[in-house]
């Protein structure tokens, strides 16, 4: 059974890291950004990311979320959040960042 507080498959220190760094962000920021709406403007921006799928409580959740496509996020506020969201490396790329030079040599 796990923890109170904890769901089995989740990273709930790394989840509480990503809210806490987005409650910041949304108190310091130019006007009133809600949480929500910062994390769907980090999505929107990511490379390769082509949609992003809202779902709201009520009109106005779904009017809060609309708007993240008309807010800013500034680089350093982007690189934050990247940083406190970045997975470990999964198998290739652990091993590929381990073997690398070993296994591919520059050229001569």
């Amino acid at each position: 059974m796990a923890a109170t507080g904890q769901l089995p498959g989740v990273d709930t220190d790394t989840a509480q890291a990503i809210v806490g760094l987005l409650t910041e962000l949304s108190r310091d920021g130019e006007g009133e950004r809600s949480i929500g709406q910062l994390a769907l403007r980090w999505l929107i921006d990511r490379p390769g990311v082509t949609s992003v799928i809202v779902g709201a409580r009520d009109e106005r959740q779904l009017r809060e979320n609309l708007t993240a496509a008309e807010i800013g996020l500034s680089s350093q506020e982007r690189d934050r959040i990247d940083a406190v969201s970045a997975l470990a490396p999964w198998y290739p790329q652990s091993a590929q960042r381990v073997f690398h030079r070993e296994r591919n040599p520059r050229p001569a």
